[in-house]
């Protein structure tokens, strides 16, 4: 956990701002965004890396299963649940006090902007073939 150190030398938390944390929480909480605000890093990389495998198995690989006579892409399911566990996180947050919210977490007190620019720039490349695809077809 990230620390500071307050005016008159004691070292304290970083708070986390609820605003942010639940902005976080429910717009990229399925990339793990929220995880790396309140540095629980390991986490936010399991997220993240659930959500890429999700996209991969989605749009390059699609596993077909055959459900009640209709057929299923199985790893839509492996990239919704990364959205689902964000929006049941962003719940809970909203229920929680302040004083409960912050004995839960602390900021990890990084620069987050290199997270959150990797994270970006990898969808893109991520999605670059599926785009050159549907143009080149034309």
């Amino acid at each position: 956990m990230a620390r500071y150190y307050t005016h008159d030398g004691h070292d304290e938390a970083l708070p986390v701002e609820r605003s942010t944390l639940s902005v976080c929480t429910l717009l990229l909480g399925w990339m793990g965004a929220h995880k790396f605000y309140v540095g629980k890093d390991t986490l936010g990389g399991f997220y993240f890396a659930v959500t890429v495998l999700g996209l991969v198995l989605t749009l390059y690989e699609p596993i077909w299963v055959p459900v009640w006579g209709f057929h299923i892409n199985l790893a839509v399911l492996i990239l919704i649940a990364p959205l689902v566990v964000s929006i049941i996180e962003f719940f809970n947050l909203r229920r929680w006090s302040d004083g409960e919210l912050h004995q839960r977490y602390h900021r990890s007190g990084g620069s987050l902007t290199l997270v959150f620019v990797t994270q970006f720039i990898f969808l893109i490349l991520l999605f670059l073939p599926v785009v050159y695809r549907a143009f080149s077809q034309g």
